[in-house]
């Protein structure tokens, strides 16, 4: 499993420390709300244009990705990080995680037809886990472990195109003001 193989490899600092981002770089009015200033982005205008052109699991995987480089912007600048930092964002643990969740969180989305309440409300128990629970390094290491097969589960029994469970043909719906793809029963 790729997940498992990364492990070792991340950094020895707290997992808290490695993941936090200023949030300066937030707007105030959007970033105030916790995950939700994220998930208007990453669910409520990404995934939807995403995903009705690459389907729900590439979707997923390239909101993943930017999410990812959302939380890790400043090992990309010169002041944030020495070249050996960067070299270990191609195989960050924290990138499987966050590709992990983003696979969850279009399936939970798209199984209740664009519902950004559910991703916010996702996103929340994943942050206020992370923030209640002591993470050690064996802790996360299971934690990324669990997530990833979740979501291959996921993937599995849904399918990647819709990553939802019911059998589904393909009609256009407005989504938030955009024409995305519904999943409706066949």
């Amino acid at each position: 499993m790729v997940c498992s193989r990364t492990l070792d490899s991340h950094h020895s600092a707290p997992v808290g420390a490695r993941y936090q981002r200023p949030s300066v770089v937030e707007p105030p009015l959007i970033g105030s709300f916790g995950p939700w200033g994220e998930e208007l982005r990453w669910r409520g205008y990404a995934q939807p244009r995403l995903q009705q052109r690459f389907g729900a699991l590439k979707a997923s995987i390239l909101v993943g990705t930017v999410w990812f480089l959302w939380h890790f912007w400043t090992s990309l600048t010169p002041a944030g990080a020495s070249l050996t930092d960067t070299a270990h964002l191609i195989a960050n643990p924290v990138w499987f995680m966050l590709l992990a969740e983003s696979v969850l969180m279009a399936w939970f989305y798209n199984s209740t037809k664009g519902s950004l309440p559910i991703a916010w409300a996702f996103h929340a128990g994943i942050n206020l886990g992370n923030q209640t629970v002591a993470a050690t390094a064996s802790s996360f290491r299971y934690q990324i472990i669990l997530f990833c097969a979740a979501a291959l589960v996921v993937i599995l029994v849904n399918g990647q195109r819709t990553l939802t469970r019911s059998k589904t043909e393909r009609t256009l719906q407005t989504v938030s003001g955009v024409e995305t793809d519904s999943f409706s029963s066949a």
